[in-house]
């Protein structure tokens, strides 16, 4: 149960750190807009996938670790 409980308590964070990052994008991103550089908002697009797709991977590890 304990171990339980970390891993959790690990995805929390996790998902915590991706939204703060999803906040500072959208500060960058009202700072860019102005530009509209087409060329800035598909790299941060691309690099939102990115963060996603890693925190994605992270909770299924977690999940599939516990459930062994």
């Amino acid at each position: 149960m304990k171990r339980l409980l970390r891993k959790l308590v690990n995805v929390l964070l996790w998902v915590i750190l991706f939204f703060l990052f999803l906040n500072v994008f959208g500060w960058i991103y009202n700072q860019f807009t102005p530009f509209d550089n087409s060329i800035y908002i598909l790299l941060a697009t691309l690099l939102i996938l990115l963060v996603s797709g890693l925190l994605a991977q992270k909770c299924v590890h977690v999940i599939s670790d516990v459930y062994k």
